[in-house]
């Protein structure tokens, strides 16, 4: 049975339906819920909470990251960075692809659904507010993930 590129990318490159923002602050607010709440959670959990406590730093640098980027840049960029891949993509012969190219569009490909979904949140709100402004404020959570 030859290799199919196309399985191989989608055990490498986790494709997601849903908003990144979205998914950045769904899970913060679990894992904040959940270490607040520690003393209900199983004997695992309690054994992990160094690691959750870690997941947390890391989702705010994350969303921070993202947020600096939203704040800082305006449409005209993220529509820009979308043209420059597509241009990159478009400059290869598809038959004539190797495994380390296609992983290449597949990862410009996801680049370009995340400005995507910039681009779609640039046309609700100017500023994206930090995380937990969200998590106090749900209505404003559901405007920008809507």
């Amino acid at each position: 049975m030859a290799l199919n590129l196309k399985k191989v990318e989608n055990l490498l490159v986790q494709e997601k339906t849903e908003s990144s923002l979205a998914s950045i602050l769904l899970e913060y607010a679990i894992i904040k819920q959940k270490l607040e709440n520690s003393d209900n959670q199983s004997w695992y959990f309690k054994k992990g909470v160094d690691s959750y406590r870690k997941s947390l730093l890391s989702l705010t640098n994350d969303y921070e990251k993202i947020r600096e980027l939203f704040n800082e840049t305006s449409i005209d960029f993220f529509i820009d960075e979308i043209n420059k891949n597509n241009a990159y993509i478009s400059n290869f012969n598809k038959d004539a692809l190797n495994a380390v190219v296609y992983m290449s569009f597949g990862m410009l490909r996801s680049r370009n659904k995340f400005y995507n979904e910039l681009i779609r949140l640039k046309s609700k709100t100017d500023l994206l507010m930090p995380m937990e402004y969200y998590l106090q404020n749900p209505e404003a959570f559901l405007e920008i993930i809507d």
